[in-house]
């Protein structure tokens, strides 16, 4: 610069120096003078709008964005564009510009990654799912692939699917320590303490503020009985799902009823497609008699997982009961109709056959 100063390239790559150094707000102002140089020094704007990300300054960044996903949209530019609404919670425009950014580029890994991790967010199963086995055909294999795709595949309780993509995922980089947290918290949530254990304490030693970890030794203080010790750790992040759940089961382990309620609630807020919370919750409202509750909480999960046989019986047994007091053909037609999906699709696991002849006779009779 003090050779030839006032050259718009020369402060973009001293822009991108002092990025791999990892200095953004110092970077940021190199690329700014860059732009303010040169106007249509495009690279100079992008690479100042992933600063403004790194930075926070989201508006800032999506108005540069904004202005190259109109003037010079390419992949790069569309996929930033991309991760940033996904940043800013602004889902539907996220997938638009990940979907966008896989038109000028069908191999871009990121992009469906990052597709993958944002119909997750909005439980959005089968997309999701799809996105991971999608840039898998296509050959894009890594770490990244694996290691999100394992993530994706917890939330939805696809745990055995979940560990033989963090296994691959640890085959790429056994020392990876974002790999080694999922899989230890996997090996948690299959109640694997021995795999699980070694792998947490390896973490824990580097990265004792871990949040998957933390989650992790909470589930195990929470299954050892340890109740408070795993309160105490969910409460560090109760705005997640799987803590919310099991603050619902310490909660119901300690006899409060509110605290169990609230946190069921706000549980299936977080993830709307979480089965086993679910279950747990329609089985704590039956063991207090709140049966139309339980059925409105069934009626509810049953649209996510229709051939659900758990889910079924509970329903078949909480519409028993409330026929019994409210008897009305079409409501023993209904709940008839719920032994009669069991048995369609296997006899052996349907739990009532009692019931089930005592509102068949209860209908002769009424004919």
């Amino acid at each position: 610069d003090r050779v030839h100063s006032g050259v718009s390239e020369t402060f973009a790559g001293w822009g991108m120096s002092l990025m791999k150094q990892k200095k953004y707000s110092d970077a940021r102002e190199k690329f700014t003078r860059s732009v303010k140089l040169n106007k249509y020094n495009f690279s100079a704007v992008f690479l100042c709008a992933v600063m403004e990300i790194k930075l926070e300054m989201y508006d800032k960044a999506d108005a540069k964005l904004s202005f190259l996903s109109n003037v010079c949209p390419n992949e790069g530019n569309t996929y930033e564009y991309a991760r940033l609404k996904a940043i800013k919670d602004d889902y539907e425009n996220a997938i638009h510009y990940a979907k966008k950014a896989l038109e000028y580029n069908s191999n871009m890994l990121p992009a469906y990654i990052l597709l993958g991790q944002v119909y997750s967010t909005i439980a959005d199963k089968d997309n999701a799912l799809k996105s991971f086995e999608t840039a898998f055909e296509k050959e894009l294999i890594s770490l990244s692939l694996f290691l999100e795709w394992g993530k994706v595949l917890q939330k939805f309780e696809k745990y055995d699917e979940a560990l033989e993509k963090l296994l691959k995922a640890y085959e790429y980089d056994a020392e990876n320590y974002d790999v080694l947290a999922t899989l230890g918290f996997c090996y948690a949530l299959k109640k694997d303490f021995v795999q699980a254990e070694p792998i947490l304490q390896k973490v824990y030693e580097k990265e004792p503020e871990n949040k998957k970890v933390k989650q992790a030794l909470a589930i195990i203080a929470y299954e050892n009985e340890e109740t408070d010790k795993a309160i105490s750790m969910f409460k560090s992040d109760d705005e997640d799902a799987v803590n919310c759940y099991y603050l619902a089961k310490c909660f119901e382990r300690n006899n409060d009823y509110i605290r169990t309620i609230d946190y069921y609630e706000a549980c299936l807020r977080f993830n709307p497609q979480y089965i086993t919370a679910y279950i747990d919750y329609v089985k704590y409202l039956i063991f207090k008699e709140e049966y139309a509750d339980a059925q409105r909480k069934l009626r509810k999960a049953l649209k996510i997982e229709e051939n659900n046989v758990i889910l079924l019986n509970l329903m078949f047994n909480v519409s028993y009961i409330l026929v019994k007091d409210n008897i009305y053909e079409y409501n023993v037609k209904e709940t008839l109709a719920v032994a009669e999906k069991i048995e369609s699709i296997n006899p052996d696991l349907f739990e009532y056959p009692g019931q089930k002849q005592e509102l068949v006779k209860l209908l002769q009779e009424r004919d």
